[in-house]
C-alpha cells in the first residue's frame, strides 16, 4: 500500500511538472509572438486578497496583500492578451474541525501559503467615452508556492508531514477592470489608472492528500490599483 501512495505522488507531481511546463511556454511564446501586436504596455499594480479554501471545508476568509506586474499585447480595439508575474498571498481563518482532511482537521489559526502566479489573461476590452475603458477577461494561471505557514509555524512541522502544500497549483481567473485615461495630462509614458477585480479559483488540490482524502482548493477575490505605461 505505501509503494502504491509513492508511485501516485511520483505521477502526480509529474503531472504537475509536464503541465507547469506547458504553460510557462504558452506565457513566453504568447510574449514573444504577441510583441509584434499594434501596442504593448507594461502595468505594475497592488491591492489586497481575501482568500478561504473551498470544497470540504468551512473555513473563513483571510486578508493579505498581493502586487506584480504586466504586460498587455492590444491585438486591435477590442481584444488583447495579458500576460502577468504576481506575487499572491492565499489561506483561511480556520478553527479546528474546519478542514476535513485527517492531518489538518485538529488545526486552528490563519493558513498563510504565498503564491508567485502567472496569469494568462485574454480580455475584451470596450471604450466608455474618451477616459474610461472597461474590459471583461479570463484565462488559466499557473502558480509556484514559496512559503506557507500556520502561527509562524511551516505547515510540514505541524502536519509531520512533507510537502504538505502542493507545490504547484493551477487555476482559473476571472475578472474585470477599468481604465482611466491620463493621456490628456501628457506624462510622458504614463498613460493610465487601471482598477482591477477577479476571482481565481484552484483547479487543482491546495494539499498533498491521498486519493481517498477529501479535496480542498484554493478560492480568492482579489482587488487591485495599477498604473500604466506604453512602450
Amino acid at each position: 500500500m505505501k509503494d502504491d501512495t509513492q508511485k501516485n505522488s511520483m505521477w502526480k507531481r509529474l503531472g504537475y511538472a509536464l503541465n507547469s511546463t506547458l504553460i510557462l511556454l504558452l506565457f513566453f511564446s504568447l510574449g514573444s509572438h504577441l510583441s509584434e501586436a499594434q501596442e504593448v504596455t507594461v502595468g505594475l499594480k497592488g491591492g489586497l486578497s481575501q482568500s478561504t479554501f473551498v470544497d470540504n471545508s468551512s473555513a473563513g476568509f483571510a486578508t493579505g496583500i498581493t502586487g506584480g506586474g504586466y504586460f498587455r499585447y492590444d491585438i486591435n480595439s477590442a481584444f488583447s492578451v495579458q500576460t502577468e508575474a504576481i506575487f499572491n498571498f492565499k489561506g483561511a481563518d480556520a478553527k479546528s474541525g474546519d478542514l476535513s482532511a485527517p492531518f489538518l482537521r485538529d488545526l486552528s489559526g490563519e493558513y498563510e501559503i504565498r503564491y508567485l502566479e502567472f496569469p494568462v489573461l485574454f480580455k475584451l476590452n470596450a471604450p466608455l467615452g474618451e477616459v474610461f475603458h472597461a474590459s471583461l477577461y479570463t484565462g488559466p494561471q499557473l502558480g509556484f508556492k514559496t512559503q506557507d505557514e500556520l502561527g509562524g509555524r511551516r505547515l510540514d512541522e505541524l502536519t509531520n508531514n512533507t510537502n504538505t502544500v502542493v507545490p504547484i497549483e493551477f487555476s482559473g481567473v476571472i475578472g474585470g477592470d477599468l481604465a482611466v485615461s491620463l493621456e490628456s495630462f501628457e506624462l510622458g509614458p504614463l498613460n493610465r489608472i487601471v482598477v482591477d477585480g477577479r476571482y481565481t479559483l484552484g483547479l487543482t488540490n491546495t494539499f498533498e492528500v491521498s486519493d481517498e482524502s477529501p479535496s480542498i482548493r484554493n478560492a480568492s477575490f482579489l482587488g487591485t490599483l495599477g498604473v500604466e505605461f506604453s512602450i
